[in-house]
């Protein structure tokens, strides 16, 4: 059994959705959607399975034995939501893939020969100056309990809701050399490295009973038309400076390096228009394991160090699925978070044409946090093997370091 780091490098701008980001403008007529940072747990391990896979052909070319030979190997059937929600406790069979990480943001300094592993801010991060950019939370001048219908509830003092709360990304470490070392600096407090890129378009309506002769593609209020527009992301460079990228730890039962790494080191599309990324896989040395706990949930521990509401404190490290968000929201004191919605693919078999699945799956962002006193009672939405198992409800429990 083997860990690996499997990074993700962008060679164009790429598009990553949500669903339900798509939205309808005025008259009918605008459409405006905006790429994720990130592409979700379940593409990023679709594509895992996919650079595992012994035999690769055209979806109907497979032979019986070319089909067995790559269930063995990835598994019969993808990764299910409903199957890890509904089992809660059981994890699938992916052959030889054992489990994910969330998906983390990674830098390497050129100059330093220095890899860092980001995560999203903690949604209680105060706003900091531009030369000073750290962790703090807006609780640490304070705190007043405000009762409300839902009991008593806590709110920060001196908190500029005009500022708002800081956003960007922190290290789990202060970085590992080439060389093997463990830094012992700061951890680093970075803003998002990403910028967008507008695309439009114009979408025509097939299904009106309109000659194409006739169709005013000028006029946006035509009902055979709608214009939309979509903001890419492209990861900034610094060229000779800074290389980002984006990644996740894969535990793979397999102990043939060269094999794993030949196999999974190549350029493949993702994402909306299928974006060509370079993937580059290596198996991580002991030192690195330190990043990790188990389950490869990310060791964020020192994040926490110096937190004000350390014991507790509940911190998304990648999306988190629970089936009653209501009833947790009002167990805790404090919530500040953002949400994502997913909508499966589901493909059954490795041969299989590729569907959406019905159900639409409303999930606790990265980086929201919660403060509570009944965490025995809440953390139980949050202990679910099958969604643990590829990354998805992986989280920092408070007082663990």
């Amino acid at each position: 059994m083997a860990i690996y780091k499997v990074l993700f490098h962008p060679l164009e701008e790429y598009f990553f959705g949500e669903d339900g980001s798509f939205r309808e403008g005025v008259s009918n007529a605008e459409y405006f959607i905006t790429s994720r940072f990130f592409p979700s747990q379940t593409t990023v391990f679709g594509i895992i399975r996919y650079l595992n896979l012994l035999c690769l052909k055209d979806k109907g070319s497979y032979l019986q034995e070319e089909k067995k030979l790559n269930n063995k190997t990835v598994g019969k059937k993808g990764f299910s939501i409903e199957s890890a929600i509904d089992s809660n406790s059981e994890v699938q069979n992916f052959g030889i893939i054992k489990g994910m990480s969330g998906v983390f943001l990674h830098r390497y300094d050129v100059e330093d020969k220095v890899n860092r592993v980001y995560v999203t801010l903690p949604k209680d991060a105060k706003k900091q100056p531009e030369i000073d950019k750290s962790y703090t939370s807006i609780f640490d001048e304070g705190e007043e309990s405000v009762v409300t219908s839902n009991g008593k509830k806590m709110m920060p003092q001196k908190y500029n809701v005009k500022e708002g709360l800081e956003i960007g990304f922190i290290s789990i470490d202060a970085g590992i050399s080439d060389a093997g070392e463990l830094l012992q600096n700061e951890l680093s407090v970075i803003e998002p490295p990403f910028e967008y890129v507008l695309k439009t378009g114009l979408k025509i309506n097939r299904k009106m009973n309109k000659p194409k002769d006739m169709v005013d593609l000028t006029n946006t209020q035509d009902p055979m038309s709608s214009l939309f527009k979509k903001e890419y992301v492209r990861l900034k460079q610094e060229s000779g400076e800074v290389e980002y990228s984006f990644g996740v730890y894969v535990e793979i039962e397999n102990d043939e390096e060269e094999e794993v790494t030949k196999r999974m080191n190549r350029v493949v599309g993702i994402g909306l228009g299928g974006s060509l990324f370079s993937v580059r896989t290596s198996k991580i040395e002991e030192i690195e394991k330190k990043r990790l706990k188990n389950g490869l949930v990310l060791n964020v521990g020192k994040i926490f160090e110096n937190h004000v509401k350390k014991e507790n404190i509940l911190y998304c490290i990648s999306p988190c699925y629970v089936s009653n968000p209501q009833d947790i929201l009002m167990k805790s004191e404090f919530a500040s978070l953002d949400t994502v919605s997913n909508r499966p693919m589901n493909g059954g078999n490795i041969d299989d044409a590729w569907r959406k699945t019905k159900a639409l799956y409303c999930m606790m962002d990265s980086g929201s946090v919660l403060i509570t006193s009944h965490m025995n009672e809440i953390i139980k939405e949050f202990q679910k093997d099958g969604l643990q198992q590829i990354g998805y409800n992986h989280y920092y429990l408070g007082g663990e370091i």
